[in-house]
């Protein structure tokens, strides 16, 4: 099940590939090493080097490791999960699961 994820650039719905998502219109987001895709544009994030150096990927952790959203991340994980597949002919089935439950629906 792939987690529906919408492009910034044109909207499309994006498909995981090996290295992050693309959508239909060829706009790749990549995966950071530490495994989360950023969907900020470069021409969003108001930076001349847009990315995390060493000492913010370590302090990110630092914090994170202390457990600030442990309350947040519990909830979001109860909610319904949406996700998206494409077809070859490139029809989309979208489907939910929620507490065990799975529905399905064809574009």
């Amino acid at each position: 099940m792939n987690p529906i994820v919408q492009c910034p650039v044109c909207r499309e719905i994006t498909d995981p590939t090996e290295t992050g998502y693309e959508c239909a219109n060829k706009h790749t987001f990549d995966a950071a090493r530490q495994g989360y895709v950023n969907f900020l544009l470069v021409q969003k994030k108001n930076s001349r080097e847009p990315g995390d150096n060493r000492d913010m990927i370590q302090s990110r952790r630092r914090f994170l490791d202390r457990g600030p959203y442990s309350k947040l991340s519990d909830v979001m994980k109860s909610l319904p999960v949406f996700s998206a597949e494409r077809s070859r002919e490139g029809h989309a089935t979208f489907s939910m699961q929620a507490a065990g439950k799975d529905t399905t629906s064809n574009d």
